[in-house]
């Protein structure tokens, strides 16, 4: 806070001195309420104007977001091609460069360890199994690198 002003800009709310409080007195720091405010009150003073901005700069391009879809939604009701939409801002990450040939698409096979799967073979006469009374099934994984 600087030296001319009596009166904070940013007010810390009872709420905000009552968690302050209680977090100190957890960590065994005991401390009135008034300085508790204080506190917060200084902080806010160094904080509040760089949260500020941020929140300044959020709202400033979600307006900007509205108009431009308000426009775009304008001139499509109107008839008027849209313009070719545009990024304004950079990738995080670099373009995708050519894929990787394929061989017509399919799949490349691994050689495995397993046998060749045999048929199954339905019983004639399945007995009706009743599931309502059985709990999930567990499942059983082998260990890798055998």
């Amino acid at each position: 806070m600087q030296a001319h002003d009596t009166e904070p800009r940013y007010r810390a709310s009872p709420r905000a001195v009552e968690i302050l409080r209680e977090r100190l007195q957890q960590m065994g720091v005991a401390m009135s309420e008034p300085n508790a405010r204080r506190l917060l009150e200084t902080v806010l003073a160094l904080e509040g104007p760089r949260l500020e901005s941020q929140a300044r700069i959020m709202l400033l391009a979600s307006l900007e977001s509205i108009r431009s879809t308000a426009e775009d939604a304008l001139n499509a009701l109107r008839g008027r091609p849209s313009e070719v939409p545009r990024r304004d801002y950079e990738l995080s990450f670099p373009p995708a460069a050519e894929p990787a040939p394929t061989v017509s698409g399919a799949r490349r096979k691994v050689p495995g360890s397993r046998p060749p799967a045999r048929p199954v073979v339905e019983p004639s006469d399945p007995a009706p199994v009743d599931v309502s009374d059985e709990g999930p099934r567990p499942v059983f994984r082998r260990r890798r690198g055998r």
